[in-house]
């Protein structure tokens, strides 16, 4: 009995041992299922308020689309009120309209009550009146009332110059000023506009000098250049059509300008038509180096009218004659061309007034066969009105300034004997009221620029972007050209004022015909140099300088850059009568650089090549370092039970207490077995 107590004694204490370790596992299970639980209750209400806000944020965006469309519809109802608004201000100028309606058919209606007791002879002046082209002066001949009212385009000249820039190397640039332009084409066309008058051996030997000095010219720079002849008297004659001047050709170029033109009369209009024509046609020359040159005495009495030769005639005493008188009824006398009134720019005035007041209704035919008495002008009135003299200086200025808007080069040159001055106040006005004389004429056609002319240039620099050029003060940096020849610099004792001066092309007497001066100042924007020119610069033979810049400053971020090589550059010139014009700039050349992205830093070869040297200890121990001690639990810690150590030596405990059980039973049944035997 008391061992069967004994062993159920052992038996439950082994069940007891047994279920200790599962109590654990199941408290511990306990422990962190409030934990799991606490979890996900936070993460559905961040759900929910995630949910909540997105909620809010669709009933925003409705509010805002509602906002829009209320915004659309307003915007609508503003396009509706400015429709509505301009159809207003349409309504008051259709109304401003009619009332104007209104007044021009009352004008026309008293227009029309008066013209009703007119004389019958004002009926082709009331037909003109009708006509809006006759009445506003826009015929459609040649010196026809198109010319009333016309104002010149009044081209501002330029002397032609550019300015380039390119790579050096590096941050070396090379700069080029050239004159004239570099990409110029040096062809030339001269066309002559002769008077009768002036077709004679004097004007053939004034003709010489400049072909000599043009040919000469165009044996060095192998430029073209074209000439041209015309004469006139009534009509216009090619003596010489446009040709290249070579030393076959020219002695048949002075040939032609001696010769007469066999018509009557005096129209020096149609000359200058002609060598529009002429000038038109040859698209091959710039229109800026194509030249005119106009030899008159500045007088005449016909002109051009629907493209025929006109005149206006004058009534005398006798009804049925007729003349183109102009003397009388402006001067008291005939065969005088007197200024009248004795003020040019008092009669000039009153010429436009007298073209634009009478238009075409006294033009006639030259024809004296074909004389409309009806358009005859009464000698007592003529001198209120357009007579043929008038007319003609008229149409002759507005032919020789429509040469001018074109682009020509146009000279007047007066070979009259003085005793006309009204016709030398007249060429001097088509001359700008400059007095002219063949000299004149040739140098401005073989010269760009005359000696004294500078130009300064600074260095290129701009703070804000930033960047900054210096120039490169040495000689050998420096070259001139003049046409093909080139020139090297020569170190000069500086100016006044200067760092450097540098002097080009010596003569025999050491002195230069191309100076320059650079002065450093305080660097950046005082940095600039100034080229003295001493001698004239040949239309047919460009001049160019080139210098160098380097650019020492420069942007630092990475990217591609876009600099100036000089804040300024400009040109005074001198022209070839010694007269300064004003200052010209030129273009600001542009370069462009590069500034590259920084490579990432690197270890120094020895370093790299050889780690484990320089941290033997760290590289030996690499997983010290992966496992931070804050990451070890405490042991200790109540909040961080350790049940699989607690939960294995239980284990072991109930498997040695079934064991031991085991045995007992064993022995007691091995006992009962011999006792019973």
């Amino acid at each position: 009995m008391f061992k069967k107590r004994f062993l159920a004694l052992l038996l439950v204490l082994a069940m007891c041992f047994t279920l200790m370790p599962l109590s654990a596992l199941a408290d511990t299970d306990a422990s962190e299922a409030p934990a799991a639980t606490n979890q996900e209750q936070e993460s559905e209400a961040e759900q929910e308020a995630e949910q909540k806000q997105t909620e809010g944020q669709t009933e925003e965006a409705k509010q805002t689309d509602g906002q829009t469309e209320e915004a659309k519809q307003t915007e609508g109802q503003s396009e509706e009120a400015d429709q509505a608004e301009g159809q207003s201000e349409e309504a008051d100028q259709a109304e401003g309209q009619s009332e104007e309606a209104d007044q021009a058919d009352e004008t026309v209606e008293e227009k029309n009550e008066n013209d009703a007791t007119a004389p019958a002879a004002d009926a082709d002046e009331q037909e003109k009146a009708d006509d809006p082209a006759e009445a506003e002066g826009e015929g459609t001949g040649e010196g026809e009332t198109g010319n009333t009212g016309y104002e010149p385009a009044n081209i501002e000249w330029e002397i032609s110059k550019s300015k380039s820039a390119e790579s050096a190397g590096g941050d070396l640039y090379n700069v080029t000023l050239s004159l004239p332009a570099a990409e110029e084409n040096l062809n030339s066309d001269i066309v002559f506009v002769l008077d009768k008058s002036s077709c004679n051996e004097a004007t053939a030997r004034m003709f010489e000098t400049l072909l000599d000095q043009l040919l000469t010219s165009k044996n060095e720079t192998g430029a073209s250049i074209k000439i041209a002849v015309v004469s006139f008297k009534g009509i216009a004659h090619y003596n010489y059509e446009l040709a290249e001047l070579t030393e076959d050709s020219k002695e048949a170029i002075l040939a032609a300008v001696k010769v007469k033109p066999d018509s009557s009369g005096s129209n020096i209009e149609v000359g200058l038509i002609k060598a529009q024509e002429i000038l038109a046609a040859d698209s091959e020359v710039e229109d800026f180096r194509k030249y005119v040159i106009l030899l008159s005495d500045g007088t005449a009495y016909q002109f051009l009218h629907e493209g025929e030769r006109s005149t206006v005639w004058v009534k005398f005493d006798n009804p049925q004659a007729g003349q183109t008188s102009w003397g009388y009824p402006k001067l008291g006398k005939e065969g005088v061309y007197d200024i009248p009134g004795g003020d040019w720019d008092q009669y000039w005035q009153n010429v436009k007034t007298w073209v634009t007041n009478d238009g075409s209704q006294y033009i006639q035919s030259i024809d004296k066969a074909n004389i409309d008495l009806e358009k005859v002008i009464p000698r007592k009135e003529a001198k209120d009105h357009a007579l043929c003299v008038d007319w003609a200086l008229y149409n002759t200025w507005v032919a020789y300034s429509k040469l001018q808007d074109a682009g020509y080069h146009c000279y007047a040159l007066d070979v009259g004997d003085g005793s006309r001055p009204l016709g030398v106040a007249f060429m001097n006005m088509l001359n700008g009221g400059a007095t002219l004389n063949f000299n004149n004429i040739q140098n401005d056609i073989l010269y760009l620029l005359d000696k004294g002319s500078t130009v300064e240039d600074y260095m290129g620099y701009d703070k804000s972007q930033p960047y900054n050029f210096d120039f490169v003060d040495e000689a050998s940096a420096l070259t001139l050209k003049v046409g093909d020849e080139s020139f090297e610099a020569v170190k000069l004792t500086a100016a006044e004022g200067a760092t450097s001066t540098y002097g080009f092309k010596p003569d025999t007497d050491g002195n230069y015909a191309f100076t320059l001066s650079y002065f450093k100042g305080e660097g950046k924007a005082d940095e600039h140099f100034v080229w003295n020119i001493n001698e004239a610069v040949s239309n047919f033979a460009p001049v160019s300088l080139t210098y160098q810049v380097k650019l020492v400053e420069k942007t630092e971020a990475p990217g591609e850059y876009t600099a100036e090589t000089n804040t300024s550059a400009s040109l005074t010139p001198v022209d070839s009568n010694g007269t300064p014009g004003e200052p010209e700039k030129f273009e600001k050349p542009e370069v462009t650089y590069t500034v590259p992205e920084p490579k990432p830093e690197e270890s120094k070869p020895e370093e790299s090549s050889k780690p484990e040297e320089s941290k033997p200890e760290e590289s030996s121990k690499p997983e010290e370092s992966s496992k931070p001690e804050e990451s070890k639990p405490d042991e200790g810690d109540p909040n961080n039970p350790q049940t699989a150590d607690s939960f294995q030596p239980a284990v072991m405990i109930s498997l040695c207490m079934f064991a031991l059980l085991g045995v007992m039973t064993a022995i007691i049944s091995k006992k009962r077995a011999s006792q019973n035997f």
